[in-house]
Order: structure tokens, then C-alpha cells, then sequence
């Protein structure tokens, strides 16, 4: 599940993410590709795994308090240890973005 090259902070989202699969119950799907079978969720589990664990790792009201202080998405990312991507990210399915954007 982890990939021992990627940096802490993207280790830290993917133990969240892989998390979300867990707390909505996902199954993966099988395909095979090249003749091997590899497992699979939907794009739509996914994206419901990609929110819940963002949420977990940027809950909404600390982040529209940190927002509102006028914090970068840098500056968030390091406070929360995550990456800026992880942010920008978890600030557009919150809604969050133009918060950020008008600064």
C-alpha cells in the first residue's frame, strides 16, 4: 500500500485514503491486465476515498479558521503535513477554493 519512494507527506494521504476504502466498506473489482489480475475501485470509491481522507487529515472547521487567517496552501500543507496538492485539493471539494484563490 505504500510506496517506500514517496515522501512522508504523500505516505500520510495514502494511509488516509487507503483508510476511506476501509470505512465505506469499498470492494475492489479484478481486471486483468497483460494477463494478470489486479484489483481495482471505482473512480467514484475512489473520489470517496480521496475525500474522507483528506477530511480526516484537513478537518473543515480548522481549515476555514487557518483560511481565514490568511494562510497559504503552502503554509497550510506544512502545518498539517501534507502536501500543497493535498490542499489545493481537499479546498475544492470543500469548497473552500476561492478562499484561497483571492489572495
Amino acid at each position: 500500500m505504500i510506496n517506500p519512494e514517496h515522501s512522508l507527506s504523500r505516505c500520510t494521504f495514502t494511509v488516509a485514503h487507503e483508510f476511506g476504502h476501509l470505512a465505506f466498506s469499498h470492494r475492489a473489482i479484478i481486471i486483468a491486465t497483460d494477463g494478470m489480475p489486479r484489483s481495482r475501485y471505482s473512480d467514484e470509491q475512489e473520489l470517496e476515498a480521496h475525500s474522507y481522507g483528506l477530511a480526516v487529515l484537513l478537518p473543515y472547521a480548522p481549515l476555514l479558521q487557518i483560511l481565514r487567517q490568511g494562510a497559504t496552501a503552502h503554509g497550510i500543507a506544512f502545518h498539517y503535513g501534507v502536501s500543497t496538492a493535498a490542499v489545493e485539493m481537499r479546498l475544492k471539494i470543500a469548497g473552500l477554493w476561492e478562499m484561497l484563490a483571492e489572495k
